[in-house]
């Protein structure tokens, strides 16, 4: 494969495995980010000079670009980060060291530049940490205004990290003498007196969730850790390589950890963060998958798992039960709220909102009902998110301006009703703000925790008069089994319905079931094999036929042509399980 790239002679190229990404500089004295399939990017306004050299950082986030007595720092996207003014004429050649903190330049006139990021920010809540210099961080709260630590490391830093509460500072010393690594760990209401953990060597990157974080580097790998310092695991399977390791392709929640596999970049790994084991199959898409995210609310049973395909396709899917359902397309970028489930993304000129993301698992008729579309033109060409927190959406536009964007306060409310079964207070909530997004995501939420009389008043506040005379159909049945049965029904999981129908043993509600969804093969056999309404189903199968003035023509139901069909006794039959049911 080869395109035109610049207005003159390419002078430097670098391409990055992990994000697979090619930057270009040429004699034009522009840059450019192109795609593996050489479709650009970005393209960088005009140097005075022409651009000399361009380098990836290891992990993909960053590059730099070498020009006359000039060196910047660019996001992946193509934005600049910074431009320094050198005195080393031309940088011909940039070279970065394995954990992305410092960089070296070969200059025209003899000289070596050496650089060291700092300046470095991360927030959570109202909390900012900087690191100012190599081996110094700054936290400020922004409410108060006050510096709640200014804190000096004996070694440089080389990776932060802010959320859940606590602040991770991972530090590395190399020289001819010394040879050391650690890792700091400090709770936000106590910034000075820290967990200390020992490390073998640099890290890379640095992942957390609400009871758990792991660190990456090159030689361990992947390790997990409590926020009490203690090693949890060291996850290892075949082929998994964290020199190509970032967030993109790794994401940790409480319960869960997955990885896209190197080795084909279709497979989803998970494992066990506690025990560092395998969960299960992977997940196994139809396309290489670009980036995945795992949510961080609720129970480990209900984790959910957003995948972005190469296509730009996002799915969803339970993580412990493989179910991908696509929900948008199109999509540049995408985030989980840090407290709900509520999910954003950035789609087609959109900024969209999935107040509640699990109702695709329960009613996929509510799903445009429960999501919130902005328009998104102003966030320019490919917009990131970067922060979905509480009411807010902060966007990284193209140009590396923030943008902020509002979103409703009340799913949050309705989140934190529903998760304290406060069901009451949620349909006052949704009686005051008159939304029909928020009564449809109560419904939802209703049917999933199985509060049908909450359920029955969401529906009939946004009219959905079908759904409102199943959940009283429902209502009516006497056993716990049969009302999650026919919920399951109604999440359209007809054989975790009959498993529980089974399980329960309630074989006639089993065998009616497989006959209202007209699985006649299956009705029969499970007839046959609890040898209960035989009658029952044959009678069912010849009042279809002859409504539709048909012969029949299955063999399994040919065997059985002779069995003596008396509705009478098929409908005491019937009245007698009722009754038995009644009594359980």
């Amino acid at each position: 494969m080869q395109w035109n790239a610049h207005d003159g002679i390419v002078l430097c190229t670098d391409w990055n495995p992990v994000n697979n990404l090619i930057i270009s500089g040429g004699e034009d004295c522009k840059y450019k980010v192109w795609d593996s399939y050489g479709r650009l990017l970005y393209q960088s306004s005009v140097f005075d000079n022409t651009v000399t050299s361009v380098g990836w950082r290891p992990d993909g986030e960053l590059f730099a670009v070498g020009s006359y007595n000039t060196i910047s720092v660019c996001d992946k996207r193509g934005w600049a980060h910074s431009r320094e003014k050198t005195k080393c004429g031309s940088v011909l050649k940039i070279s970065w060291t394995s954990d992305g903190t410092q960089l070296a330049g070969a200059g025209a006139n003899g000289q070596v530049l050496f650089g060291q990021l700092v300046d470095r920010h991360v927030e959570w809540g109202s909390f900012d940490v900087c690191l100012d210099e190599n081996d110094h961080i700054k936290v400020t709260d922004t409410l108060k205004q006050t510096v709640e630590a200014d804190q000096d490391f004996p070694d440089r830093v080389t990776e932060i990290s802010i959320g859940f509460g606590m602040l991770l500072v991972c530090t590395a010393r190399s020289d001819s003498t010394v040879q050391r690594a650690q890792c700091y760990i400090y709770a936000v209401h106590n910034l000075h007196t820290p967990h200390i953990i020992d490390l073998s060597s640099p890290v890379n990157m640095i992942v957390q969730c609400e009871n758990c974080f792991l660190l990456v580097d090159n030689v361990a790998g992947i390790r997990v850790y409590s926020y009490e310092g203690h090693q949890l695991s060291n996850p290892k399977c075949m082929g998994l390589r964290p020199e190509f390791l970032n967030k993109q392709n790794l994401s940790l929640s409480k319960g869960a950890l997955v990885v896209v596999d190197r080795n084909n970049p279709k497979r989803i790994l998970l494992f066990d963060p506690m025990s560092g084991k395998e969960m299960g199959e992977p997940i196994t898409h139809m396309l290489e998958v670009a980036e995945i995210a795992l949510d961080q609310f609720g129970l480990g049973s209900e984790r959910k798992l957003a995948v972005l395909d190469r296509n730009h396709d996002l799915y969803l899917t339970p993580v412990h039960r493989q179910h991908l359902i696509k929900i948008a397309n199109m999509v540049d970028s995408f985030l989980w709220h840090t407290k709900t489930g509520m999910l954003a993304a950035s789609m087609d000129g959109q900024l969209c909102t999935w107040y509640y993301p699990n109702v695709v698992y329960v009613d996929t008729d509510l799903i445009t009902q429960t999501r919130c579309l902005k328009d998104g033109t102003s966030l320019g060409k490919n917009p990131q998110l970067v922060q979905f927190a509480d009411t807010h959406i902060t966007v990284r536009r193209s140009d590396g301006a923030l943008v902020c964007s509002s979103v409703s306060p009340f799913p949050s409310l309705l989140y934190e009703y529903t998760q304290a079964a406060q069901w009451d207070a949620a349909t006052k909530l949704c009686r005051f703000v008159k939304d029909h997004k928020i009564w449809a995501c109560l419904a939802a939420m209703a049917i999933n925790g199985q509060m049908l009389d909450t359920a029955e008043i969401a529906f009939a506040a946004i009219n959905e008069v079908d759904k409102l005379q199943y959940i009283l159909h429902i209502k009516e049945i006497p056993t716990a089994e049969g009302v999650a049965a026919e919920l399951a029904l109604f999440r359209r999981r007809p054989e975790e319905a009959e498993q529980i129908l089974l399980t329960a043993g309630l074989h006639y509600r089993a065998i009616k079931l497989n006959i209202k969804l007209f699985n006649w093969e299956r009705a029969l056999d499970l007839a046959l094999r609890h040898n209960v309404h035989i009658d029952t189903v044959l009678g069912y199968r010849q009042r279809h036929l002859k409504s539709f003035n048909k012969e029949e023509t299955s063999q399994i139901f040919q065997q059985h042509q002779d069995v003596h069909i008396d509705w009478e006794a098929i409908k005491a039959k019937i009245t007698e399980e009722k009754e038995a049911e009644k009594n359980l």
